[in-house]
């Protein structure tokens, strides 16, 4: 080699060093962004799974159920799982935090505490968050069936938690044990199969769903049924008229009668 083909080399080298280099920043880069998707939808699996030991025979799971508001497609809330069994509905809400948490029923934003309490955070209330899951749970339900709001802490301190709503998973498998069984396998059934057709038929993810808003509004304002675009008709119930799917009640979308 003369020093112009070694210097030629020396260059190539470094090229593909500095290559490997930014390939390996980039993967740094995309594995901190991931990291946190990556452990809750893990903390999340974890929670099915052992809830699908737990309940056996005498119930189902939906996970991930973008459940909407029963007369307005635009307002979702999103559950990470949902317990239909022969004792009641619970509704499950998944943290996966460090260090130790402190919060109430009454309290608006719970703290997040680490290193004795020399670093706090804030962060919104889970049992309030988690209310208005049950609420949306139960608008959709035809007649009183027990639902309970379970939110379940991974992985820290709960110890001063003053909530009946909040668990570990040991302590929400002591507190589903001690439930009765109250409802026959055809109502879990018919209840599983109502809230199973949102969940095969849910938003397939945010963006999507804020791009469908305004296409399923103006559907709805031409009466047509945003789920299965068949014409929505005016229809008799015990609490007075009100618009269904044609499909109805296959397809469980309905409308005010104004």
């Amino acid at each position: 080699y003369n020093k112009f083909e070694l210097r030629g080399e020396f260059y190539k080298m470094f090229l593909k060093i500095e290559y490997l280099i930014l390939i390996m920043l980039f993967i740094l880069i995309l594995s901190i962004f991931t990291f946190s998707f990556a452990k809750g939808w893990i903390s999340e699996k974890k929670v099915y799974f052992k809830s699908l030991f737990l309940i056996k025979k005498e119930g189902k799971i939906i996970s991930d159920l973008m459940l909407p508001k029963k007369e307005d497609l635009s307002v979702c809330s999103q559950i990470d799982h949902l317990i239909i069994s022969k004792k009641g509905i619970f509704v499950i809400e998944v943290k996966n935090y460090s260090g130790k948490i402190y919060g109430n029923d009454e309290q608006q934003n719970w703290t997040q505490s680490f290193n004795y309490g020399k670093q706090t955070y804030q962060f919104y209330s889970p049992v309030k968050q988690n209310l208005t899951h049950c609420n949306r749970v139960k608008e959709h339900l035809n007649k009183q069936i027990d639902v309970y709001s379970i939110v379940i802490f991974l992985n820290c301190d709960i110890n001063s938690v003053k909530s009946k709503n909040v668990y570990n998973f040991s302590s929400f498998k002591h507190f589903y044990k001690s439930k009765e069984l109250k409802y026959s396998k055809e109502e879990v059934k018919k209840t599983y199969e109502y809230f199973l057709y949102y969940k095969e038929n849910k938003v397939k993810s945010s963006y999507e769903h804020v791009k469908t808003i305004k296409e399923n509004r103006r559907k709805v304002e031409n009466n047509i049924c945003p789920y299965c675009n068949k014409q929505l008709v005016l229809r008799e119930g015990k609490y007075g008229k009100f618009y269904a799917c044609e499909n109805y009640p296959k397809c469980k979308f309905t409308k005010k009668y104004k």
